[in-house]
């Protein structure tokens, strides 16, 4: 996906999850996507942000239970508690569905016998599941103090990644939040110092960095859990897979 600005062929510079050019990890290239002229690069970041989490939650929940229709992929992701943090609802749901299948990255399949009519089921693509690596590990391996959700749809199919691959990147986002919270530090200075923002500018500049150092604390012992081979990765024993399939004859055949 491309994304431009207000009309075709209007491109920005390609974003990192900081404006100012502050630490971060560029995001990848997803394709073509519309936003709006008058867009600060800042906003641009948060809008790709939100579509990177919403296309990983959608391709993560039809890799698990494909065949599976969109009103099972909304129930199921709000068991999950999605809804508390990603901007996610059933229009979105059913329009990322067809947005992703329309962009080649799932396939409708043949209804089920005794599936209500207007129901279409959905699976991956080859493409899909390049597609859903790519923005796993765009969640996985990008930082941003003020917007975790892609962090937290990475996580929630994290088990797909190998054990090796999961702890370096851990250990990369732990180096970088400190890197990040470093350059906070100069950020807030210049607030300070410049007169030219309002003084309490510089205290949501230190909240985004008391984020980071809990979310550093997290990753550090999530890393270490890991390293103590608990939890279970792609390649190890018996992964996780549901335990009663979904409604309307369609029975869950994938594993995370």
């Amino acid at each position: 996906m491309r994304w431009v600005t207000g009309r075709a062929g209007v491109e920005p510079s390609r974003p990192t999850p900081f404006s100012g050019g502050e630490v971060g990890v560029g995001l990848p290239d997803l394709g073509v996507h519309i936003l709006p002229q008058n867009a600060s690069s800042r906003v641009q970041v948060l809008l790709i942000l939100v579509a990177v989490s919403t296309r990983l939650l959608i391709l993560g929940a039809v890799r698990i239970f494909a065949p599976v229709h969109g009103y099972f992929v909304r129930r199921e992701l709000s068991t999950w508690r999605v809804d508390e943090w990603a901007h996610l609802n059933p229009g979105s749901v059913y329009n990322a569905l067809r947005g992703l299948a329309r962009d080649g990255f799932l396939e409708e399949v043949a209804r089920v016998e005794g599936d209500p009519p207007a129901r279409t089921s959905y699976r991956l693509t080859p493409d899909g599941e390049t597609e859903f690596f790519d923005l796993l590990r765009t969640g996985l391996w990008t930082v941003d103090p003020f917007s975790p959700e892609t962090l937290l749809a990475a996580m929630s199919f994290l088990p797909a990644l190998r054990r090796d691959e999961v702890e370096a990147a851990l250990a990369h986002r732990v180096e970088q939040i400190a890197a990040s919270n470093r350059l906070m530090e100069f950020a807030v200075r210049d607030v300070i110092e410049d007169g030219l923002k309002p003084p309490h500018v510089a205290e949501l500049l230190r909240l985004g960095s008391e984020r980071q150092r809990g979310e550093r604390e997290w990753a550090n012992a999530l890393l270490a859990r890991v390293r103590a081979g608990e939890l279970s990765f792609a390649g190890e024993g018996e992964p996780w897979q549901p335990k009663s399939p979904p409604s309307g004859g369609l029975a869950p055949h994938r594993q995370i």
